[in-house]
């Protein structure tokens, strides 16, 4: 069965929470709460024909990241909707977005030239990533999350508008 755009974001969400919970080092067996109540939350913030779905890949990641140790995980999750920035029809106390989405290579390239960049090269040593991994993020290619928020955060972007 192939993966739907909602599974796709949906798994990313589901890539945070682990990720977080591995941080909380978590004891294994408290698993069995978020097994039942992840699938739960996302449900429901998110069903099928959701106008949040569709601006789901405006995620501010970088706020979401910088609440995440003030938070538990499970109550970020249950606010999720909260950090789009807006929705068709859903007014925004963050502001207007853009119709059309630019591609990683777009906003690294856009963003590069606006803070003064030469090159690539230049972007890379400011951010202390290998050139390579900028590339992989050009090219919408798989990188940590810490490679990706020390990327957002040289361009002064958040790290959503990397993801592909």
């Amino acid at each position: 069965m192939p993966a739907t755009e909602r599974d796709y974001y949906l798994s990313k969400l589901f890539q945070f929470v682990v990720i977080a919970v591995n941080d909380e080092s978590m004891d294994p067996s408290d698993w069995a709460t978020y097994n039942e109540d992840l699938p739960r939350i996302l449900d429901e913030q998110f069903p099928e024909g959701s106008p949040h779905l569709e601006m789901l890949w405006q995620l501010d990641w970088q706020t979401l990241f910088d609440d995440y140790p003030k938070h538990h995980v499970l109550t970020l999750l249950e606010k999720i909707t909260s950090y789009i920035p807006s929705a068709p029809g859903i007014p925004s106390a963050r502001g207007t977005t853009t119709t059309v989405r630019e591609s990683p290579a777009q906003v690294i390239d856009r963003l590069r030239k606006k803070n003064n960049f030469k090159t690539i090269d230049d972007l890379a040593a400011k951010a202390g990533l290998n050139i390579k991994q900028v590339y992989r993020i050009k090219n919408g290619q798989s990188v940590t999350t810490d490679t990706l928020t020390t990327l957002a955060k040289t361009l002064g972007c958040p790290p959503g508008d990397l993801l592909p």
